[in-house]
């Protein structure tokens, strides 16, 4: 079970995942150009969606490489923001933060319901371990 000082710690390491990412939402437009192919892919996918121009990554020819899921979740940015595009995309990276809270939040309870080691070890646990590791992944953010 965590303790009461382990929750601090794993909420911690929770709001330096989303503050990390929801930081990038702050950026100047020109410097998204170099998000990569597959962050190009999908908004312009759901940016046709909320334009009413159904699945398509052209505005002509259908499309289905994409991740559905995401692009629920993207569409409602997308629809507030107005045809503008940039709001959107500095939108998304909020999104992105509040799911590696959550992420962290979950992990961290994962691998507290695996320890199997006694809660009075003198050493950081599995779930705090698992959380901070979670957190900082330098993996998530390529």
């Amino acid at each position: 079970m965590i303790t009461r000082t382990e929750q601090r710690q794993i909420t911690f390491l929770a709001a330096l995942a989303f503050v990390s990412r929801a930081a990038l939402m702050f950026r100047p437009d020109w410097q998204f150009a170099p998000t990569g192919d597959d962050a190009f892919y999908i908004f312009s996918v759901v940016r046709n969606i909320a334009h009413g121009a159904g699945i398509t990554i052209d505005g002509v020819h259908l499309t289905n490489g994409f991740h559905p899921l995401i692009a629920l979740l993207y569409l409602p940015l997308f629809l507030l923001d107005g045809g503008q595009g940039w709001l959107a995309i500095h939108l998304t990276f909020a999104l992105q933060g509040l799911f590696a809270f959550a992420s962290v939040q979950l992990v961290a309870r994962i691998a507290d319901a695996l320890d199997t080691s006694s809660a009075d070890s003198g050493i950081m646990r599995p779930p705090v371990l698992a959380a901070a590791f979670w957190a900082i992944a330098i993996s998530i953010f390529l």
